[in-house]
């Protein structure tokens, strides 16, 4: 009889412990993963100098950007050193952000490289877009080219 409720505990404590599992699996299954928007690369020519990344949230829930940056092709990872208030930002609907950089005159960077922008949030990118600018250095006149981030 003891070997009898001596089983039974065994099988209570084995049944707890495998619900347990399955309840944990279940709530890992829900979370969310980080979605990555990336433009195509653009390149403005022997004028290009500055870039411009524009971030919107055009849906109705606010997102959250974990990270953002300009990618090189010769360079790897550029150094925004303009201006950005994407950095860890939480954007509203209907709110936007950008980050700008310098492309060419940086100290260890290749002149004349084409770059993309690369922007990770924590949601899906259903309602977000942004968009890549060569600025013209020539303010009166249209960027040198952009891209759309996917």
């Amino acid at each position: 009889m003891k070997q009898l409720n001596n089983l039974k505990s065994k099988t209570s404590i084995r049944k707890l412990v495998l619900s347990g599992i399955v309840l944990a699996s279940g709530m890992v299954g829900t979370a969310q993963a980080a979605s990555t928007l990336i433009s195509g690369p653009l390149l403005g020519g022997p004028l290009q100098n500055h870039v411009t990344c524009l971030i919107v949230n055009a849906g109705p829930t606010p997102i959250t950007i974990l990270s953002n940056q300009f990618v090189g092709n010769f360079s790897g990872v550029l150094p925004i050193v303009f201006f950005d208030n994407c950095k860890r930002a939480s954007l509203a609907p209907g709110g936007f952000c950008n980050f700008q950089a310098n492309v060419n005159d940086q100290p260890g960077v290749a002149p004349n490289q084409s770059t993309l922008c690369k922007v990770v949030i924590l949601e899906p990118k259903t309602n977000v877009r942004g968009t890549i600018v060569a600025v013209n250095p020539d303010i009166n006149l249209p960027p040198l080219d952009r891209s759309d981030l996917r």
